[in-house]
């Protein structure tokens, strides 16, 4: 019996391998789906929140369809309501409405890495209830028959080979159980890598839009002032005009230099900076012209 009970052990074992293998391809994608609604729960607009959700559909639906072949039923049940909950998200109008669903596929994403975790660990009793294999005897087959095949049973039921063989299936078992948690530990490192990098990019972007603010700020400064002191000097000159009797034709000596502040919401501070100097000097160009004119006429 014994000498039939090792094959079926290794078949069983070959099993556990292959269900292992086939579910190790999930991790990758299931840790970069935990990233991914991570970031869009932290996003604080619609837009970010709808675009790295968008981004969790593709590593849902990868995890679903390798766990649903590895024949891991939890795992791929989370990626199955991580993907749903990831849809709905780009289905809503609102921050707080997407945001409530991205924090939804956020828990699935977790629930699912937990859920991939055991199946990789999963004993050998299981494996076969999975696949629907019983264990059954062949004692009554008429299968030793002479002598060499008596001889071949008793060696193989001798104690000393069922623990070497025992203890090499357990040693191997036991390394394949150490390179798991070993890329485990790598996705874990990669994943926190790539929330590094995204912290970084949130501040780098902090940094930018505050910047802008106060540029913006002094750009509006700038608008008041420049616009009042040319006024100023528009007023000068026509004052001046007056004074040497010389007419003055508003249309002529028109130049426009006031500004909405959408205006310069789109330009930088220098490129306001030179609006106003341009201004300055086309008004002191024409009123030159003009005393020019009146000057030669009297």
């Amino acid at each position: 019996m014994l000498k039939y009970f090792f094959p079926i052990i290794a078949f069983t074992f070959i099993a556990v391998t292959y269900a292992q293998k086939s579910c190790d391809d999930a991790f990758s994608p299931a840790a970069y789906s935990i990233a991914h609604t991570e970031n869009a729960f932290e996003s604080t607009n619609m837009e970010h929140v709808q675009e790295w959700s968008e981004k969790a559909l593709e590593t849902f639906s990868e995890v679903e369809s390798i766990t649903i072949d590895c024949e891991c039923t939890e795992a791929s049940d989370y990626a199955y309501k991580g993907y749903s909950a990831a849809e709905k998200c780009l289905e809503q109008t609102s921050w707080e409405e997407s945001r409530y669903y991205s924090k939804k596929a956020m828990e699935s994403a977790r629930q699912m890495m937990n859920a991939l975790s055991l199946c990789s660990n999963m004993s050998i009793e299981k494996i076969m209830a999975s696949k629907g294999r019983k264990r059954t005897s062949r004692t009554n087959n008429n299968y030793y028959e002479n002598d060499s095949n008596t001889s071949n049973r008793e060696y193989s039921s001798s104690p000393s080979y069922n623990n070497d063989n025992r203890n090499y299936k357990n040693n191997e078992i036991e390394q394949q159980k150490q390179e798991l948690l070993e890329k485990q530990k790598q996705l874990l490192e990669e994943q926190r890598r790539i929330q590094q990098q995204l912290a970084q990019q949130k501040t780098l972007t902090e940094k930018l839009r505050r910047e802008r603010e106060t540029e913006l700020l002094r750009q509006k400064k700038l608008k008041i002032n420049a616009e009042t002191a040319i006024n100023n000097i528009k007023k000068n000159y026509e004052k001046l005009l007056h004074s040497i009797d010389c007419n003055i034709d508003i249309n002529e000596l028109h130049v426009n230099f006031y500004r909405e502040i959408e205006d310069i919401s789109s330009e930088n501070l220098e490129d306001t900076k030179t609006f106003y100097i341009d201004r300055v000097n086309e008004i002191a160009e024409k009123f030159a012209l003009k005393f020019a004119d009146c000057l030669s006429q009297q």
